[in-house]
């Protein structure tokens, strides 16, 4: 999600990213009817498509199909190499299908806002050709109907309490970009959680990207996660930004707005598990990076000492 302040404070008002997308020349769009669970319920039947995520520090881009999306409160499953989006439906306040712009030359889209008109994802339909495609696809979408109710098997994540499985996690930066999570971090313990300087989360992550360790990266905000399990091929630095590579997936950092890194455990699939997570100077959970599929012995208990390591002694 964008952000109209700068390192230090808010110099600039809010612009609404929505009002300015409607505001420009050629704008060609229809405001969904449908609820955002049951427009993200179908993405995975749209083909190949470009899934964008961002927040104040982090992008996440992705080409390639969908898994089916998740909602808040739901167990995580996550499939190798697809675009998983976890969302809270009830931060998303406009949904809203986007025809080709002269101006912008972009592919159809699919895109989610919230009550002030920040952008929280947006998915490119590099498969749909035609207005008549397009139309077609959307139609549906217009009427007012939802997805069917899900029963979660477990509850809304706490952003309080320490331990809980990956899904809990990501669940926790839902309405607040994770700044509830952050205040809670320092009362996990020392066995739970602990700060260390960025620049060695990173060297961390060259040393997973060089044997191809295959991590759960995410990249959320107040109501959208954006998930891809791949091998980590590369990380490498462009000035400021730190670039994650795995297949067609890439995990943007603007260093510059990275203020602190933390190892945070939870309850994995094989025992305790270990996460990254980088916060920017707003405290804001920009990203976060574990590998809760990974048995132990083997890549997950090589993945636990390499964050291990990066406890102060």
């Amino acid at each position: 999600m964008a952000s109209a302040c700068g390192r230090g404070g808010c110099i600039r008002p809010f612009v609404s990213e929505l009002s300015v997308l409607t505001a420009e020349p050629g704008f060609c769009g229809t405001r969904l009817a449908a609820g955002a669970d049951r427009v993200a319920s179908d993405f995975q039947h749209l083909g190949e498509a470009v899934a964008v995520t961002a927040n104040t520090a982090a992008v996440m881009t992705r080409l390639g199909q969908y898994a089916p999306a998740q909602v808040v409160g739901a167990c995580a499953a996550i499939t190798p190499e697809t675009t998983l989006l976890r969302l809270d439906a009830g931060a998303v306040e406009t949904a809203l299908a986007v025809e080709r712009m002269p101006m912008q030359r972009l592919p159809y889209s699919l895109q989610f806002y919230c009550s002030a008109g920040a952008i929280l994802h947006k998915c490119f339909l590099t498969d749909c050709r035609d207005d008549l495609d397009f139309a077609r696809l959307t139609h549906d979408w217009e009427r007012g109907d939802r997805a069917p109710e899900s029963t979660p098997t477990r509850g809304r994540a706490s952003r309080m309490t320490a331990g809980g499985d990956y899904a809990a996690q990501v669940d926790s930066l839902f309405g607040d970009n994770g700044l509830g999570r952050r205040a809670s971090l320092p009362q996990w313990g020392s066995g739970h959680a602990w700060r260390v300087p960025p620049e060695m989360a990173l060297a961390a992550l060259s040393m997973a990207g060089n044997i191809r360790m295959p991590l759960t990266k995410a990249v959320g905000n107040m109501g959208v996660a954006q998930i891809h399990n791949g091998p980590l091929e590369q990380v490498r630095r462009s000035q400021s930004l730190a670039i994650l590579s795995s297949g067609t997936c890439t995990l943007s950092l603007d260093m510059a707005d990275v203020e602190e890194a933390w190892v945070t455990r939870y309850e994995g699939e094989h025992g305790e598990a270990w996460m990254l997570e980088f916060y920017d100077w707003r405290f804001h959970c920009v990203a976060q990076i574990a590998a809760p599929e990974l048995e132990k012995p083997g890549l997950g208990g090589y993945w636990e000492q390499l964050l291990l390591s990066l406890r102060p002694v």
